[in-house]
């Protein structure tokens, strides 16, 4: 997906008005359990940062990234499962997530959950990251 700003030499604001929810353009997203969307997004030289949608009862498969990551809870209940440990996060939570550190998130509110999502870079730019479809992380405790 592009990012909704043209160029990275002047200030640019995307209103929420203007702003497109795409549905297909994480992996597997098409798939029903998998369901989620990332609205535009915005990108400079060493980051990029969007709001994702994730339905009630939807999860992401295992993933990894190469940047840092920030995560910003917005709305509804989200929980984060890493392989040693599980965060769960409401509202105005922050969630710091390391560059190689595999985890999945779902949706263990009553409704839909947004957050917003920005990737740092640490070595390479732009950042990628690796899905593990077959990789099924342990259920752990909340952090309180």
């Amino acid at each position: 997906m592009k990012a909704a700003n043209p160029d990275r030499e002047h200030p640019y604001l995307l209103r929420s008005k203007d702003m497109r929810l795409h549905w297909k353009e994480l992996p597997k997203s098409d798939v029903f359990g998998h369901h989620r969307g990332l609205y535009d997004r915005l990108e400079g030289t060493s980051f990029r940062a969007g709001i994702l949608v994730l339905p009630f009862g939807q999860t992401s498969p295992p993933h990894d990234y190469n940047g840092e990551h920030i995560i910003f809870q917005l709305e509804g209940e989200v929980e984060f499962n890493f392989e040693d440990k599980s965060h769960r996060l409401t509202p105005m939570d922050m969630l710091f997530i390391p560059a190689g550190a595999v985890y999945g998130y779902t949706n263990v509110g009553r409704g839909d959950v947004r957050f917003i999502t920005i990737i740092g870079k640490v070595k390479e730019w732009p950042s990628s990251g690796n899905y593990f479809f077959d990789l099924q992380l342990p259920k752990q405790a909340s952090s309180p």
